[in-house]
C-alpha cells in the first residue's frame, strides 16, 4: 500500500501522468488520511462559503476509490514521538505532515507519495516523488 498526501490524491484524481508512472510501479492499493480528506474538504467548503467556484470540488465524489486510514491512539503516540524528534533536532515541519505521517506509520506502512520535502524529515517514511 502506499499513501497520498493532499497534492498527491489531488493529482492522481487529475489524472497527472507524473504520478500515474510512478503508482505503476507499485501496483498496490492507494491509500489517505483522514487528515488528507479534512485538508480537500476543507478548501472546498472555504471557498464554498466566499461564494467562489473551487476548481477542486469535482473530484470529492471520487475520494471513496482511496482507503482511508484514521488518527488513532497510536497514531497520536506516534505523531508525539515524531513531534519531539523533529523539535530536539531542529527540523521541525508543519504538524499536519506529521500526523499524516504517524498515521502511515501506525498502520505499518512506510510508502508516501508526495512532492514535499517535509516529509523526508520524518525517520521511517520512505517518500516517493512525482513529476507534475
Amino acid at each position: 500500500m502506499i499513501f497520498l498526501d493532499t497534492n498527491a490524491c489531488l493529482s492522481v484524481l487529475k489524472g497527472n501522468e507524473g504520478v500515474r508512472t510512478v503508482l505503476d510501479e507499485f501496483h498496490q492499493r492507494l491509500a489517505i488520511t483522514t487528515h488528507v480528506l479534512f485538508e480537500i474538504h476543507s478548501v472546498t467548503a472555504y471557498f464554498q462559503k466566499k461564494g467562489i467556484l473551487d476548481p477542486e470540488v469535482k473530484y470529492l465524489g471520487q475520494l471513496t476509490k482511496f482507503k482511508l486510514y484514521g488518527f488513532d491512539k497510536l497514531a497520536a503516540l506516534k505523531a508525539a514521538d515524531i513531534w519531539a524528534t523533529l523539535k530536539c533536532s531542529g527540523e521541525m515541519i508543519k504538524v499536519m505532515d506529521i500526523l499524516i505521517g504517524a498515521v502511515v506509520l501506525r498502520h505499518k506502512c512506510t510508502d508516501i507519495l508526495s512532492n514535499d520535502g517535509h516529509f523526508t524529515k520524518i525517520p521511517g517514511l520512505n517518500v516517493h516523488t512525482y513529476v507534475n
